[in-house]
């Protein structure tokens, strides 16, 4: 437990003074420059997890879930991410709080932004576009940004998770969840994912860290492996990024979509069926190759 709580003190305290860095180049009115700090805060998790392993607690490598681990669940996680937020738009999209663009206009606005900068028109079919960009922006992006996704997962879930779990697996894995909530306080606050509610929004991104931690949670000792829950995470980012630049007109971020009530409702219901289906007991760090 103690080396939980200064690896966690180290991680907070790197993450925080970069995200004051951002916060002092402008924050989201710096795009870019917020794109590339907040990739190189994904990182901090996993780093700082290298550095404990070998040199700290120095229990090394293995057993930590490096191996490619039980294949179905690449797929098993797959479909539950994007079922997850394939459902979570639709039915925010029969509520006031979310209204999708029926009309393509942010996906026509893409292509004739495109068409400027090229001088020339692109003839394509917007369900063909639309296709496209969905393999282009959620799949090969979530492949792409691997590396960013296992800076999270190797930190949280192979690290800090295990350490935690002397205080028995509920406990350890709300904590670990919090926790994993905490640390995005500081973008959460420059806008990011919940723009217009910097204090709500930490409070609502913690409440999504807890369900959606334990989802990971028991994704990554079933599979046994960092790159499953890595490949997970890249979905949620990439596909939820996919459906708002493209399908979205509108939306109320406390309420609808996969972080906003809706979505975490259906989180709460996936995490109540692993409970009553007992895929909690027994997971033991023991379990990860």
């Amino acid at each position: 437990m103690r080396h939980a709580l200064w690896y966690v003190g180290v991680v907070f305290l790197l993450t925080y003074v970069l995200d004051a860095v951002v916060f002092m180049q402008g924050g989201l009115r710096n795009p870019q420059l917020f794109a590339v700090l907040v990739g190189l805060q994904m990182l901090i998790p996993a780093a700082v997890a290298i550095v404990f392993r070998k040199w700290v607690s120095k229990e090394g490598f293995r057993g930590s879930g490096l191996g490619l681990g039980r294949k179905r669940y690449y797929v098993i996680g797959a479909a539950l991410i994007l079922g997850w937020l394939a459902a979570s738009y639709l039915l925010s999209a029969a509520t006031p709080w979310l209204q999708l663009d029926t009309q393509f206009h942010k996906a026509q606005a893409f292509l004739d932004m495109i068409a400027e900068k090229t001088g020339k028109p692109v003839e394509i079919a917007m369900p063909a576009f639309l296709v496209g960009m969905f393999v282009q922006t959620a799949i090969v992006g979530a492949l792409l940004g691997l590396p960013a996704y296992f800076g999270e997962e190797y930190g949280w879930r192979a690290y800090l998770l295990p350490k935690l779990m002397e205080l028995g697996t509920a406990k350890a894995i709300v904590l670990h969840g919090v926790i994993w909530g905490l640390w995005h306080a500081p973008i959460i606050a420059m806008g990011h994912n919940y723009p217009g509610y910097p204090v709500a929004g930490i409070f609502w991104m913690t409440a999504f860290c807890v369900l959606m931690g334990a989802v990971l949670a028991w994704l990554f000792y079933a599979s046994g492996s960092v790159w499953v829950v890595s490949v997970a995470h890249g979905l949620i980012n990439q596909g939820n990024a996919y459906v708002a630049t493209f399908l979205v007109a509108s939306v109320n971020p406390l309420l609808a979509g996969p972080v906003g009530l809706v979505g975490l409702a259906l989180l709460a219901v996936i995490v109540a069926v692993l409970v009553v289906r007992r895929r909690f007991d027994g997971v033991v760090p023991a379990a990860l190759v």
